[in-house]
């Protein structure tokens, strides 16, 4: 008889030798799923490069231009703005740190807005009257792509008469959806 009462004593050691094996091992797991998590998120915001350098210039008897400039290096922001013409001219520059919400909902609009696709569209910039020309040049690194956009030319040409010369360019949605980003990230 006292063989069959060592053998469950001896089970039961076994079995929370076993129980304690397992915790450790799922403990381990735990850590390692959250290490690679929090690397992963760590990547991934470090892989995010946006740079923006936007040109919009009137040319009328009131000519004037607004630059922007933007660049972001994982959450950092740069934010450069500057206004030649009439009145007077000014110029604000700005740092700031997005937050992750911030960040994922500047990468989800730049997603929507198909802002993560390369273009390149060069027009003249000549004009028979009063207009609205715009240069844009954008470099984004965003899921391991790099997007390479270069636009310039006439946005609009303003002829009361309808009697426009000039070549007026053809991506106007990709360079107000990028004005928009551009204002959203000041």
């Amino acid at each position: 008889m006292l063989r069959l009462n060592q053998k469950p004593v001896l089970l039961k050691a076994r079995v929370i030798r076993h129980s304690s094996v397992l915790r450790e091992i799922m403990f381990k797991n735990i850590i390692v799923l959250l290490l690679l998590v929090w690397s992963t998120n760590a990547m991934a915001e470090s892989e995010f490069y946006l740079k923006i350098d936007l040109l919009n210039r009137e040319v009328s008897k009131d000519s004037n231009s607004q630059r922007y400039t933007v660049e972001v290096k994982n959450r950092e922001v740069g934010y450069e703005f500057s206004y030649s013409g009439f009145p007077d001219n000014s110029k604000q520059l700005k740092e700031r740190t997005l937050s992750g919400d911030e960040l994922a909902e500047v990468i989800k609009y730049i997603k929507e807005q198909g802002i993560n696709r390369s273009i390149t569209e060069i027009k003249p910039t000549d004009a028979n009257g009063p207009s609205r020309k715009v240069a844009l040049s954008l470099l984004l690194k965003l899921d391991g792509q790099t997007t390479e956009s270069k636009i310039s030319g006439n946005y609009r040409i303003f002829r009361g008469d309808g009697k426009i010369k000039g070549a007026i360019i053809k991506n106007k949605k990709y360079v107000d959806d990028v004005e928009s980003l551009v204002r959203d990230l000041n």
